[in-house]
């Protein structure tokens, strides 16, 4: 784990230096955000603040994994990682290109997304026994046979769009899936997967440094590049650590987030126009409200922290691992 912690503060000093340097360069380039037209009026004045910035956090990361990994769980992690992030770059330069807060549709998104993650489930039944899974208050591994393929797919784009959804107030996606790359990298090293650990804990580091130029106010956004980059690794991870069923409650922000546009989106069409939330997602409804941004991200931090520490606790006494 000591080794573990060297990467994190590895990972944060490269991605120091590479967000101070490729800031700038964004801004050169004007790869400005567009800003959702019917989101709150409080974020009209980001308009313009550089985006794609996720791409300045991937670097530094895919570095060090050239340089020290070199077991399969941890390169399909990255793989993933990269994948995913290559959506979310097309999608960014779409919204750029259009000049509006909308880049692919729904159905290219889809179809993309869908794609990879068919690809990475593939790739890691190959080498990887998927259906052995932990499943809370179960002591040992459960197998899901082949139900868990589907699942796998499910669970690789619902957390990509569910972390694409949280990243919409400055710092928020960033403070919440810090504490959720922790969790991953506490169970990767309960289980022996050392590599994958320090991978964890890699992306925590670079969080950790993007914060201090994405908190409020934001000197840049980390855009559809990061935001699906850190789902698709997100998601890898509780494949990899056979934690599928422990990840929603590990991801609890991303679950109400996401959670908060479904309801949202099927009480408007069945209602015929009326709202549950004033807008959604969640963190836009508190917004609304009038909360501040800054007190939004760390109600939503906190509750991260909560609830990844939970997920721990019920691993170690479910998971056949007691600390």
């Amino acid at each position: 784990m000591f080794d573990s912690i060297l990467f994190l503060l590895g990972s944060f000093v490269l991605t120091a230096i590479s967000c101070r340097m490729g800031i700038p360069i964004l801004e050169r380039l004007k790869m400005g955000q567009p800003i959702r037209e019917d989101g709150p009026e409080s974020h009209f004045a980001k308009s313009g603040v550089p985006t794609m910035g996720g791409i300045w956090m991937v670097i530094p990361i895919l570095l060090i994994s050239v340089l020290f990994f070199r077991n399969f769980n941890t390169w399909i992690i990255i793989a993933g990682m990269l994948a995913f992030g290559a959506v979310g770059f097309i999608d960014d330069y779409e919204k750029l290109l259009k000049k509006q807060s909308l880049g692919l549709n729904e159905r290219q998104k889809l179809i993309l997304q869908v794609g990879a993650a068919v690809v990475l489930v593939a790739l890691f039944a190959w080498r990887g026994n998927l259906p052995m899974q932990y499943v809370p208050f179960v002591e040992g591994l459960m197998n899901w046979s082949i139900f868990i393929y589907p699942i796998a797919v499910f669970v690789l784009v619902g957390t990509v769009n569910a972390t694409n959804i949280t990243d919409g107030l400055d710092g928020l996606s960033s403070l919440v899936s810090v504490f959720v790359f922790l969790g991953y990298a506490v169970i990767a090293g309960l289980q022996g997967q050392f590599e994958v650990s320090a991978f964890a804990m890699s992306f925590a580091g670079a969080l950790i440094a993007f914060l201090f130029f994405n908190a409020n106010p934001a000197k840049v956004f980390m855009g559809d590049t990061g935001s699906m980059a850190f789902g698709g690794a997100v998601a890898l991870l509780a494949i990899v650590t056979k934690t599928i069923w422990f990840l929603p409650i590990i991801g609890l922000i991303y679950v109400i987030e996401a959670g908060s546009v479904i309801i949202q989106t099927m009480y408007f069409r069945k209602t015929g126009g009326k709202r549950i939330f004033l807008m959604s997602p969640i963190h836009h409804h508190y917004e609304l409200k009038g909360v501040p941004e800054q007190k939004i991200v760390i109600w939503f931090g906190m509750i991260s922290l909560l609830s990844v520490s939970v997920a721990l606790y019920l691993y170690a006494h479910t998971g056949g691992v007691l600390i």
